[in-house]
């Protein structure tokens, strides 16, 4: 370390530049990309915060209306979901599913930021696509067989360690953010030209925090297609909410809901946006 301190800087620019200069590009980027995302995260940590306070208060039969409202209305985000699906499990299977679904992908948070990032058009686009996937899982959910009251222990371990690990608007938000980077930098043609399969992959695997999942978006893809199937997929298909659903629900319903999510982001690649 002593000898390191004692090498002039310019001798360290001119022998490693060519490894220090993307290194500050990706850091450039994914700082960018944190300032950006502060205010809509903050927004949605609050909501949430709020609406897990309503949520552990004592339940009553009919508690789950309050909890389906405030994934409507309040500015949840999908880090409130988990604290949601329990209460969720009284309510009919359709309505469940439409909460599940709309709190994830279409709370206040996430629009508003969809609307600054990238535009009305996209709003519009993940508002319908939302819609659409709650009423096939809808549909699909009031024909499965009722959900296991209880999960085995070691299920419940596992997936408890998998949703409180993986939770978390800032953690999740970070690692996309830091792969979104390193992906602009070293990979600039394969993001920016990727299509819609290759971005919802992308968004169900980093599963970023919706208040901000455009703003990633917008940094990796430039396709209009591929930006609606990242933040689709990010919510809809991703692996915390099919986490979330198989522990409160069952293997069954998160299968449905993925299949579902999937179907319409084929099929909305393929409608011509203007």
């Amino acid at each position: 370390m002593i000898a390191l301190a004692l090498v002039p800087p310019p001798l360290v620019i001119a022998t490693f530049g060519h490894v220090l200069e993307p290194l500050s590009r990706c850091w450039y980027f994914f700082c960018s990309m944190l300032v950006g995302a502060a205010p809509f995260l903050t927004g949605g940590a609050l909501g949430a915060a709020v609406a897990q306070s309503g949520v552990r208060r004592p339940a009553t039969r009919q508690s789950w209306i309050a909890i389906v409202m405030g994934c409507v209305l309040l500015p949840v985000c999908d880090c409130c979901m988990n604290a949601a699906a329990s209460a969720l499990r009284a309510a009919p299977r359709s309505i469940a599913a439409f909460a599940l679904v709309w709190g994830s992908c279409c709370n206040p948070v996430a629009l508003w930021c969809t609307a600054l990032v990238l535009g009305w058009r996209i709003t519009v686009l993940r508002v319908a696509c939302a819609l659409v996937v709650a009423a096939v899982t809808a549909s699909v959910w009031t024909k499965l067989p009722d959900a296991p009251r209880a999960c085995s222990s070691e299920r419940m371990r596992f997936t408890d360690a998998f949703v409180r690990g993986a939770g978390g608007a800032l953690s999740s938000f970070a690692l996309a953010a830091a792969v979104g980077s390193v992906a602009e930098v070293y990979l600039p043609g394969t993001t920016r030209e990727a299509t819609p399969l290759f971005a919802s992959v992308a968004g169900a695997i980093l599963s970023p925090c919706s208040s901000a999942d455009a703003l990633l978006a917008r940094t990796m893809f430039a396709s209009t297609h591929a930006q609606l199937a990242f933040i689709v997929a990010s919510q809809c298909a991703d692996l915390r909410q099919l986490a979330l659903v198989w522990r409160w629900f069952g293997a069954a319903y998160a299968l449905t809901a993925a299949l579902s999510a999937a179907a319409v982001i084929a099929a909305a690649s393929h409608v011509t946006i203007p």
